[in-house]
């Protein structure tokens, strides 16, 4: 990897960081015991065996307690004195002693030779050198400052959340406020990350109670549903595998483990010495109590494989709180911004928050910031670690905006991260020649309609396209889509010079919930037909009686037409850019997108990349791969096809290759490095030989790594901050926190609207076009921020890698809807996943092109790409 540089360019920021020193590294060496049983599938549940191993049953064993990972390894500051040195077993009881339900048998057993020395890090910190046993020492630091908050607190490991100010948001889930805490390598120390976090709980309380939230319902008849009912099905996606209490007379709270639901439990017939009865019958002669509910849903508490289910009717249960949801909120608390309105808190805010704790209001009990905690954990003290109450500052810099030039040669600069279009010419503009709306909602009057047509018709032509005054308009029917949309198109290009049809436009009112209408319009206009589809939400055209779709939304609607037609926006014009003209240059962005946890979906890649001299227009390539594989399978494949598009349009290769990888975890860095830059490197090869120019110097790589999911923040001073409290624009910082072992640079390069601003992290693993020069990387990464097509503002990260993303994230789109591939099952395994099934279903793979075609025919077909950029830049 490229060793650590520090920029110099741009004007100096002095900042706080959510960063704290290790003042000392722990004191002590550690033993490393593995070998654990039982093997229990919940890591919450592991940690309380543990917990009560060292605290009830053998507290003189392990004096002072061990810090476990939650999984197979425990580390302890001093041998154990175990009786057996092939390993000891314990027993942990939760129930009756006399019986075996609720007993655990834990075996423990020293791992050889593994001694953990903490001050292996030097070697790390130090010497810039990632050995295998700095990694495991860094681990180990790791479950220091985490073990204490993790026992007494839901956690995902590396957050631990509490119900101190916690937010119910309806659908049957509540909001919970947290601390994330890690520890990080940097250049001659250790730091520790401290951020706030959030998490969404299954809601706690009754079982029915949360049931009819969870589908919306008003009366608990509503829960009397047949499995076959949606209802059911959404019932039972939601309770499976939680912890619920059970109130009955003969198990009243015991806690028990949801395997399926049962519609209609209280009639359900079971076999009672002999004789046969209801679930309803039974506990009216058993305990005397009559069911309440008798025609709702019961709660499976046993296995598949049980000789017979044991069932629990609904009005007996209840849910306990802190039970972490893991899969993808519901889509309509996400568009009510409830989620978001809970997240975002002011810099300020935040920072005394991760210093000083969650205090929800007065008169309340707040929960203290790990920070204070430290010096009250057992763990932390007996290591002997320092860590430091004051957060680091740092001093960053503030880069210079790139402009943007527009047409007539006349340049915009950006303000506060923003600028304004009107009165603006577009660089290039299109021409829109046939083009037409459909309205999906029939709350909107055509008055409006028409409206809108008319406001589009006056914002395109002010930007300088060429547009048809005279665009169709219909109604739309959002059972039928596919025909509506047919329909819709040969009349938008009848009687119209096919000469003049770049391509058609068809701008799709939806409802506010339409995402099967979106669905459908975006595979028939992206894949099936090759139109141009602009979506638009009838809460931005119609509210309220009114229009209200003014000019600032259309412009917006333009310049994404524009994108989507051929046209240019506007050039970023900086310094960091101008070696964009010498020589042909590719720049790329690539992304894996994974389905969310529990789906039996597989990740989609995604390839995008310039092909004009400015790098502001981009094409697209996608693939589909096995479930959660970070590395990129089929890249070698993608940069050859890329590689021969660009040639064949620009009638030379590329002379450099600016490479921006999304979504690379800390751990894959190595990973990535060596499969995935020799991927890029076999494909260049590949297409050099088949142009026959096995001779000729190949483009200089440079592959940077760009990070979203972490949790360092920048605070700046009062007087420092912009409106709200973030740095400016353009803020990037290296010098205090950046890595021990390569070159990388956190970068602010946006306005922020709300809340805390994120920077993005990027990580440096090869350079072959700047020689080391870390201001030009980050010039040119702050530049191309302002390259993306759909807004006028700069974005948090570079315009490939954010259109990287879009591809993945419409992936789903392009499934063959004629098949049935539900998200609902178990989580995905490589043994379980039909890739050949998914692949054939995939119609952006079905579609991708012929290799072999001639040069002529792939001039042509440089915008018919299997994902074409073009129809990505939209709502």
């Amino acid at each position: 990897m490229t060793q650590p540089r520090v920029g110099t360019a741009g004007r100096p920021l002095r900042v706080t960081t959510n960063s704290f020193k290790v003042l000392q590294l722990p004191t002590k060496d550690y033993t490393q015991y593995d070998d654990f049983n039982p093997e229990v599938r919940t890591p919450q549940r592991r940690q309380e065996i543990i917990h009560k191993l060292q605290i009830e049953v053998a507290p003189e064993t392990f004096n002072p307690r061990a810090v476990y990972d939650g999984r197979f390894i425990m580390y302890t500051s001093k041998p154990l004195v175990l009786p057996s040195q092939g390993g000891s077993s314990f027993t942990v009881s939760f129930g009756n002693p006399q019986s075996d339900r609720g007993n655990y048998v834990v075996r423990i057993t020293r791992t050889a030779g593994a001694v953990i020395i903490p001050s292996d890090l030097n070697a790390l910190i130090i010497n810039g050198q990632a050995t295998q046993q700095a990694q495991v020492a860094t681990n180990l630091l790791q479950l220091l400052i985490r073990q204490a908050p993790n026992q007494s607190n839901p956690n995902n490991g590396r957050s631990y959340f509490t119900d101190v100010g916690h937010m119910s948001v309806g659908s049957g889930f509540e909001l919970w406020r947290g601390y994330f805490q890690s520890v990080r390598p940097s250049v001659q120390r250790m730091l520790v990350n401290i951020d706030t976090s959030m998490a969404a709980m299954h809601e706690r309380g009754r079982v029915p109670d949360i049931a009819l939230n969870v589908i919306g319902g008003r009366n608990l008849r509503d829960l009397a549903v047949e499995k076959r009912d949606p209802r059911f099905r959404k019932l039972e996606k939601y309770f499976k595998g939680l912890q619920v209490i059970i109130n009955t007379p003969a198990m009243k709270g015991r806690k028990k483990k949801i395997f399926a639901l049962e519609p209609k439990a209280g009639n359900y017939r079971f076999d009672k010495d002999g004789e046969q009865m209801t679930i309803g019958q039974y506990f009216q002669i058993a305990f005397n109590v009559r069911l309440a509910l008798p025609d709702i849903f019961g709660v499976v508490i046993s296995s598949r494989n049980a000789p017979a289910p044991i069932i629990i009717p609904a009005e007996f249960c209840s849910i306990p709180p802190g039970q972490i949801y893991k899969g993808k909120l519901p889509e309509e608390l996400v568009a009510s911004g409830a989620v978001l309105k809970f997240s975002e808190i002011r810099p300020a805010e935040r920072l005394e928050t991760i210093q000083r704790g969650l205090a929800p209001g007065r008169g309340h009990q707040g929960v203290e910031s790990p920070v204070l905690q430290y010096e009250q954990s057992d763990f932390i003290m007996n290591s002997g670690m320092v860590i430091d109450k004051t957060p680091l500052t740092i001093t960053g810099r503030v880069l210079d905006p790139a402009g943007l030039q527009y047409g007539s040669g006349r340049s915009v600069m950006p303000r506060d991260g923003g600028w304004n279009v009107v009165g603006q010419m577009l660089n290039t503009p299109a021409t829109m020649a046939a083009w037409g709306i459909v309205n999906f909602e029939s709350k909107i009057p055509q008055g409006a309609v028409q409206e809108l047509q008319r406001t589009i018709y006056q914002c395109c032509t002010r930007l300088g396209m060429q547009v048809n005054p005279n665009a169709y308009m219909t109604e739309g029917n959002g059972h039928n889509v596919p025909t509506v949309l047919d329909d819709a198109v040969k009349r938008i290009v009848h009687g119209i010079d096919p000469k003049l049809i770049t391509r058609p436009v068809i701008i799709a009112i939806l409802p506010q919930n339409a995402a099967p209408i979106r669905a459908a319009v975006k595979l028939w206009g992206d894949i099936r037909q090759g139109v141009v589809t602009q979506c638009v939400r009838e809460t931005k055209i119609y509210s309220r009686g009114n229009f209200v779709a003014k000019d600032q939304y259309c412009n917006n609607v333009s310049i994404k037409l524009n994108a989507r037609l051929g046209g240019v926006n506007a050039v970023v014009q900086h310094a960091a850019t101008q070696f964009f003209a010498k020589a042909p240059i590719m720049i790329l962005g690539a992304d894996v997108g994974h389905a969310s946890p529990g789906s039996n979906r597989p990740s989609v890649t995604s390839l995008v990349y310039s092909h004009d001299r400015h790098a502001v227009q981009y094409a697209a390539l996608s693939r589909v791969q096995q479930a959660r594989q970070e590395i990129i399978e089929d890249l070698e494949e993608m940069i050859y096809e890329a590689l021969c598009s660009f040639g064949a349009k620009n009638h030379a290769a590329p002379t450099r290759m600016i490479f921006f990888r999304d979504g690379v975890s800390e751990g894959e860095f190595q990973k990535v490095a060596d499969i995935e830059i020799k991927a890029i490197q076999s494909g260049v090869d590949r297409a050099f030989h088949k142009a026959g120019q096995q001779n000729a110097p190949r483009p200089l790589l440079t592959f940077i790594v760009v990070g979203k999911r972490h949790h360092i923040r920048f605070f700046p001073s009062r007087q420092d901050g912009d409106r709200t409290g973030n740095c400016p624009p353009g803020f990037v910082a290296d010098a205090g926190i950046q890595s021990p072992i390569c070159c990388d640079f956190y970068l602010q390069s946006h306005g922020a609207l709300k809340g805390t601003s994120r920077p993005s992290h990027y990580i440096v693993l090869k350079d072959d076009n700047f020689e080391g020069n870390v201001d030009k990387i980050q010039n040119l990464a702050y530049a191309l921020c302002h390259a993306y097509a759909k807004a006028t503002r700069v974005v948090s990260i570079p315009a490939p890698v954010y259109y990287a993303d879009l591809v993945c994230s419409r992936a789903s789109f392009y499934f063959d809807p004629t098949l049935d591939f539900s998200d609902a099952g178990t989580s995905t395994s490589a043994a379980t996943l039909d890739l050949a099934a998914w692949k054939a279903a995939y119609v952006g793979t079905r579609m991708a092109r012929d290799m072999d075609k001639t040069i002529s025919d792939l001039q042509q077909a440089v915008y018919l790409l299997p994902l074409p950029l073009l129809y990505l830049l939209e709502l």
